[in-house]
């Protein structure tokens, strides 16, 4: 009787901490595989091209939900490999540019300061699209100097979570 008492409450302790542990594993792994968070990432992230071919990249921004008023870019891409046809703010998630997007070909620079009023932007959405012309065959990466993006809170502060670069892969003209 005692040692079937004893055995009873051991299998019923073991089943509570196997449910701890699977419930701690699920939140474990759910946190693990959530959404990035706040960031800026350049669409498309990679892929092949020729040269000659211009290559439509744009400049993205997740907020992640949480509103944002202001954004801080600055991106170094090879010189040798690509040059900037043109930059857009058409139908970009901000209004207002206190430094208008910016490119330097001999630098291999791209930046701009893009800002949204009240009540802030709290999506997905672009920020600017780029036209690279592909100029020289290679592996190309374009990757992040800077990056910021503020929260609409009132003090600025700097929510971003990722900075996801760019990989393209340049071939011969066919």
């Amino acid at each position: 009787m005692i040692i079937t008492e004893n055995l009873s409450k051991i299998i019923r302790g073991r089943r509570i901490m196997t449910i701890i542990v699977f419930a701690f594993l699920f939140f474990l792994f759910k946190f693990a595989f959530a959404q990035d968070g706040v960031s800026i990432s350049l669409f498309p992230e990679s892929g092949s091209f020729r040269i000659g071919d211009e290559i439509k990249m744009d400049i993205k921004i997740n907020a992640a939900g949480i509103p944002i008023n202001a954004s801080e870019v600055v991106l170094r891409f090879p010189p040798d490999n690509f040059e900037v046809a043109s930059i857009s703010k058409n139908g970009s998630i901000f209004s207002l540019w206190p430094k208008e997007p910016f490119f330097s070909n001999t630098l291999g620079l791209i930046s701009f300061i893009g800002g949204t009023p009240q009540p802030g932007f709290s999506g997905e959405g672009n920020a600017i699209a780029v036209k690279l012309k592909a100029i020289k065959e290679g592996e190309s990466s374009i990757t992040f100097d800077e990056g910021k993006i503020l929260a609409n809170d009132g003090k600025g502060t700097n929510v971003l979570a990722f900075l996801h670069t760019a990989k393209y892969f340049i071939m011969p003209p066919g």
